[in-house]
C-alpha cells in the first residue's frame, strides 16, 4: 500500500505547518517585568488549536516568551506608564515581521528574521484582562485614572472639574499663589496695626473692633473681606 501523500494531503500539511507558526494576538500573564529594559516575560493564556493528520483537533500550549518589549502610550514628549507586576495581564501583538533589528536601530530596517507574524516579532500592551477581573468603577462620563478596586482615583469630569481620590471628595484645594496673596494682605494689615502700650510717652489708642461698637474711641485697621482661595476645578478628600 502506497504511503505517498496525495497532492491535496501535501498541501494540507503545508498549510497546517504554516498555521502553527502564524500568530496575531493573544492574552498573556506577566511572569516578570524589567523596568530598566521595559520588557516582560509572559505566559500565553490561550492554547493553539490545530488539526492533526487524521483531521481531528489537538491543543498545545505556546511557549513562555522572554524579553517582550512593553508598548507604553507615548508621544509628543510625554508618556503614560504603569508599575507592571507578576500576575498582571497583557495583550501580546505579533507584528507582520520580526522587530529585532528595528528595536536596536529605531529606523527603517530589514526584519533580520524571515518569519511573518512570528513570536520573535511581538510586543506587550498592558490591560487585556479576563472577565473575572473586571474593574470596580468604570465611568461612562469621566476620564478615570485609578486603582483597580476603586479605592483611589483621579477623575476628569465633562465640565473640566478634577476630583481626586473618590466621588466623595468635598474639600476644595487652595491654590498656592492665592494663599500667598491673602497672607500678604494679612501681613500688611498687622504691620500697620497700632495697639496700647505701657512704654513712656503718649500711649496709642486702644484697639477697636471693625466695625467699632457705638461710642467706641480708637483706631481701626480694616483688613477687608478676603476672597476665597479655593480651587474651582479640583476637589479632594
Amino acid at each position: 500500500m502506497s504511503t505517498t501523500p496525495t497532492q491535496r494531503e501535501a498541501l494540507d500539511a503545508v498549510l497546517r505547518a504554516g498555521r502553527r507558526s502564524l500568530h496575531t494576538c493573544f492574552p498573556a500573564k506577566v511572569l516578570a517585568y524589567d523596568v530598566a529594559a521595559q520588557t516582560v516575560d509572559v505566559e500565553p493564556q490561550v492554547m493553539r488549536e490545530l488539526q492533526d493528520d487524521e483531521g481531528g483537533l489537538e491543543h498545545e500550549r505556546l511557549p513562555t516568551l522572554y524579553d517582550v518589549p512593553v508598548q507604553w502610550y507615548r508621544g509628543g514628549g510625554r508618556y503614560f506608564s504603569l508599575p507592571l507586576k507578576a500576575g498582571d495581564f497583557v495583550e501580546i501583538v505579533c507584528a507582520e515581521q520580526s522587530l529585532l533589528v528595528w528595536r536596536d536601530k529605531g529606523e527603517v530596517s530589514e526584519p533580520g528574521v524571515s518569519q511573518a507574524h512570528g513570536l520573535n516579532g511581538c510586543m506587550a500592551r498592558p490591560g487585556w484582562y479576563p472577565d473575572t477581573k473586571k474593574l470596580a468603577n468604570v465611568s461612562d462620563t469621566d476620564l478615570v485614572i485609578g486603582k483597580d478596586d476603586g479605592s483611589a482615583s483621579i477623575r476628569i469630569k465633562p465640565d473640566g472639574t478634577i476630583v481626586l481620590s473618590s466621588e466623595t471628595g468635598a474639600q476644595a484645594l487652595a491654590l498656592a499663589n492665592l494663599v500667598d496673596a491673602r497672607l500678604k494682605v494679612l501681613q500688611a494689615a498687622f504691620d500697620l496695626h497700632v495697639h496700647a502700650t505701657a512704654a513712656l510717652g503718649t500711649p496709642s489708642p486702644p484697639i477697636v473692633p471693625n466695625p467699632p461698637p457705638p461710642g467706641a474711641v480708637g483706631v481701626t485697621i480694616p483688613i477687608g473681606v478676603l476672597a476665597s482661595v479655593a480651587a474651582k476645578r479640583v476637589k479632594a478628600v
